[in-house]
């Protein structure tokens, strides 16, 4: 099962490359600067992402209206390819190394999240994120409003990308408009202001489940926030697209060997056809591409050959490396044979970001003084989740990117309620208990 794993993550991960490489698009909210003040309406979050002017059940507010990214952008161009490209095989890499199991990333749904924190980034901890994403704030956020305008939804293949920011109600004060305007000009992020319990949770993962198309139903579980979370930045992105030659239902060999990488074999699923653009290979790899209609989107199918290992494999991914592989494509008919499968993933990327460059966000060292003007704000968790299911028909897929930052120079406001028993204690001016007792 390992190898199968293994060998499904190395295909599904160029699939997300090449979407996020060939064809983009978000189109979501902007805001309002008197709503960021503040000043927004009322709105109900529920499981279909829908918006309205009556009180949530859930607490939360939203703070923006309901237009699309107001930036023109940039259009991409080889700078911010090489960037990109640079940024997703490294990430790849690190979150595939030492897996198990398999490991579907998207790494344009964690480019854009750390874009949006990077608005709010400073000093060192700026120039370490610029260091690790490419480019600067200022190209990185055209880039992303060019390719939210240019927005690629099609009868037959849908690709759909959302943003959003969640603000604690303590903190509103403290969130600069500059940030919360730049994120929703440039990524069309919409604005929430919340208390930062499990009323959030509900509706964090009301959000995320209705801009996965139901793929990903939730990223975080009850009682998972902590209540001095002071912001937090989601991306949600889903694909929805058709083979642009389907595989026969007919040639669909079931109880097909699969060998895994211990040497074992499995009975699996297999779809067989056509590949539609001629044998790819180098020093590592064998392969070829099968495209979606409509064209904006092409499969990558990779494996390794015989004495090179999956991590190898991986390994040799770069941005030249790929170009050269698809650059080098050999004239002729390719048959592909490729399993039924689903794949999905999650992992929390905090380290996976460390060992790329970006250290400081993390720690006491970080500045985020743009994105919360008090002080004392650092990345607590970023957490990443993707979703695959590709059969005879064609491929859907998801990934969500959560991101959020505590505050710990602003006190807490906690809770104790003692409505079971407890243990409590008299002391005295040197803290030594006069009196201990139980409470039953």
């Amino acid at each position: 099962m390992k190898k199968r794993r293994r060998n499904y993550s190395i295909i599904a991960i160029v699939l997300v490359l090449c979407m996020a490489l060939l064809l983009v698009s978000c189109g979501q909210k902007t805001a309002n600067d008197e709503n960021i003040a503040g000043n927004g309406t009322q709105s109900q979050e529920s499981g279909d992402g829908g918006g309205g002017d009556s009180e949530s059940e859930t607490g939360t507010q939203e703070l923006t209206g309901s237009s699309v990214v107001t930036e023109s952008g940039k259009a991409m161009d080889e700078a911010m390819r090489k960037a990109y490209a640079s940024f997703a095989y490294r990430l790849f890499g690190t979150c595939a190394e030492g897996e198990k199991s398999s490991c579907l990333v998207s790494p344009f749904s964690v480019y854009a999240a750390l874009g949006m924190l990077a608005n709010g980034a400073a000093g060192e901890t700026a120039a370490q994120m610029d260091a690790v994403l490419g480019l600067t704030e200022a190209e990185r956020n055209a880039y992303f409003a060019g390719w939210a305008n240019r927005l690629a939804k099609t009868e037959e293949t849908v690709f759909t990308c959302a943003d959003s920011v969640w603000i604690a109600n303590r903190m509103r004060q403290f969130v600069p408009k500059d940030f919360l305007a730049a994120c929703a000009g440039f990524y069309g992020a919409e604005m929430y202001a919340t208390d930062m319990n499990n009323a959030t949770v509900r509706a964090v993962n009301d959000w995320v489940n209705f801009h996965t198309k139901q793929m990903i139903p939730k990223i975080i579980e009850e009682n998972e926030l902590d209540p001095g979370t002071s912001i937090i930045l989601i991306n949600a992105i889903s694909l929805d697209a058709k083979w642009a030659f389907p595989f026969c239902t007919d040639l669909i060999r079931k109880d097909t060997p699969f060998t895994h990488e211990d040497g074992k074999t499995e009975k699996v699923e297999m779809l067989c056809g056509e590949a539609d653009s001629g044998f790819l290979e180098n020093d590592f790899v064998i392969g070829c591409v099968k495209s979606y209609k409509d064209g904006g989107f092409r499969y990558v199918a990779l494996l390794p050959k015989e004495g090179v290992t999956l991590d190898q494999a991986v390994a040799s991914l770069t941005p030249d490396s790929f170009d050269a592989l698809l650059a080098g494509t050999s004239d002729g008919d390719v048959n592909l044979y490729i399993p039924k499968y689903t794949v999905k993933f999650r992992k929390k990327l905090n380290d996976d970001l460390k060992s790329l460059g970006m250290k400081d966000a993390f720690g006491a060292r970080a500045d985020f003084s743009r994105m919360l003007t008090c002080g004392g704000a650092s990345v607590d968790e970023v957490i990443h989740e993707t979703y695959l299911s590709l059969d005879n028909e064609g491929t859907k897929a998801a990934a969500v990117t959560y991101i959020s930052v505590k505050n710990t120079s602003i006190r807490t406001t906690y809770t104790v309620r003692l409505d079971r028993p407890f243990l409590y204690m008299i002391i005295d001016e040197n803290n030594l208990p006069i009196f201990l007792g139980t409470y039953r």
